[in-house]
């Protein structure tokens, strides 16, 4: 509990978030060799608080948030103490509005970070360049994709200045 509190106390000067708007929690990890880690996650009250109401109007009782980057690397990757030091993964989720890329070791992330590349901005690209609407484009991109076997190839062109970026 105490190293917990350091950590907290330590962390608030890291995130750009005010103290008093801030919610936050640690998850402290020790492997077999004795290694100790602290997982840290952090959101604004208004969120959790968001969360939380909406999940007791539905009589629906809240044990714990948890952190999207946590969700998802806990669901695809699998928690190995014995790998923990030997191998680092990365998830990339690249979502409608914004991307995140999600560095685990042992299954455990160690650092997410937010980029600004979404499946929204790619069928905007689409959109604009093969001038057809929004609807005509996200079809075209579910059907076609990247592969140049299909629609001749074409997204892979449109899109491959905006891949090369993101990459």
């Amino acid at each position: 509990e105490e190293i917990s509190k350091f950590i907290l106390k330590s962390a608030t000067n890291e995130i750009p978030i005010p103290q008093e708007e801030l919610s936050m929690d640690t998850q402290i990890f020790k492997n077999k060799t004795g290694i100790t880690s602290a997982l840290i996650g952090a959101s604004p009250k208004s969120v959790v608080e968001a969360y939380t109401s909406a999940l007791e109007e539905m009589n629906m009782t809240v044990f714990a948030l948890e952190i999207e980057s946590v969700a998802i690397a806990r669901a695809v990757l699998p928690l190995s103490e014995e790998n923990e030091l030997k191998k680092t993964e990365m998830v990339i989720d690249i979502g409608s509005d914004r991307t995140s890329a999600i560095f685990a070791t042992g299954g455990i992330p160690r650092l997410a970070v937010l980029v600004p590349f979404s499946g929204n901005m790619l069928t905007r690209i689409i959109s604009e360049k093969m001038n057809v609407p929004p609807d005509k484009a996200e079809e075209i991109k579910l059907n076609c994709g990247l592969d140049i076997k299909k629609c001749d190839g074409a997204l892979k062109t449109i899109l491959s200045d905006v891949i090369d970026e993101f990459v």
